[in-house]
């Protein structure tokens, strides 16, 4: 079967590679990756050779793996060669080495510092269609939180990694997928009435990305939550606050950036807060 993306990755990002992979082929744009495309006994370097080739276009996972990899160096020398668009996605906080520099310093960067994942890996998938299929030219990235910039586009594979197996991952848990979320004849879903008090307080979760360790910090209250996410290393923090009501175990998410949407909580001990959104569901601790 033909593919239209190459996809090269270290092994150590695997969890990333195979998100963006999932994400292009919902698409219809077929990916190709090592090992999963390399037929059993076929020669390793002459299959990569044959995918570059037979490839309309590069998508590479930069990181501080990558930045280590000779064959990721080989990988992309021969992607430029051929004449194929590059496009650079930056899960990591570093500078491309000197060897690759060389070769992806011209490309385009995205950037995308903030969560929501599932919105940066669409935008990805939105820039590879232009360019394999001549779709409409996409605009700056808009993602919900801090200011964005085009120069790389950074994920946590944390987040990333849950988005590949539909599951888990902190932020896509309490956001729904890209798009609207709609009920009835395309109104967003109503508040709840009243609030269970037992959700009242200071939640925390921490999740581990390649740019740091995070501490996600929820305040919920009647009518309002406040979400705090520190990352290790990042003096600023991102910030978000919007309208949240709660009880009988629903819940009703109003954020200020993105349509209102609907999921479900248990109490699982005075100290443990179970949320589930449209994408699964993690546990919160509460904070003393």
């Amino acid at each position: 079967m033909g593919h239209d993306v190459f996809i090269s990755y270290s092994s150590k990002d695997k969890p990333f590679a195979d998100a963006a992979c999932n994400i292009l082929e919902k698409r219809g744009l077929r990916c190709w990756m090592a090992p999963r495309d390399i037929l059993p006994g076929a020669d390793w370097g002459e299959a990569i050779i044959d995918a570059i080739n037979g490839a309309h276009a590069f998508v590479l996972v930069f990181s501080s793996h990558a930045n280590e990899s000779a064959q990721i160096k080989r990988e992309v020398e021969r992607a430029v060669n051929r004449g194929l668009p590059v496009v650079p996605v930056r899960i990591e906080q570093v500078a491309p080495a000197k060897a690759l520099e060389y070769f992806i310093s011209t490309p385009h960067w995205l950037d995308a510092l903030t969560p929501p994942v599932e919105n940066h890996l669409n935008y990805l998938a939105d820039v590879v269609d232009h360019i394999v299929n001549g779709k409409q030219k996409p605009g700056p990235a808009t993602i919900p939180g801090p200011p964005v910039s085009r120069r790389s586009l950074l994920i946590g594979v944390g987040t990333v990694s849950a988005v590949a197996a539909g599951g888990a991952g902190a932020w896509a848990l309490l956001r729904p997928p890209p798009g609207p979320t709609v009920s009835g004849k395309g109104d967003a879903p109503p508040p709840l009435e009243g609030f269970d008090t037992r959700l009242s307080g200071i939640w925390n979760l921490m999740v581990p990305t390649p740019a740091g360790m995070q501490e996600w910090t929820l305040t919920l209250a009647d009518g309002r939550y406040d979400l705090k996410i520190v990352t290790a290393g990042q003096p600023v923090p991102y910030l978000e606050s919007g309208g949240f009501s709660a009880s009988g175990g629903a819940f009703h998410w109003t954020p200020p950036a993105a349509s209102a949407f609907d999921g479900s909580y248990r109490v699982i001990a005075a100290d443990a807060l179970e949320i589930t959104g449209p994408l699964g569901t993690a546990t919160w601790r509460r904070r003393s």
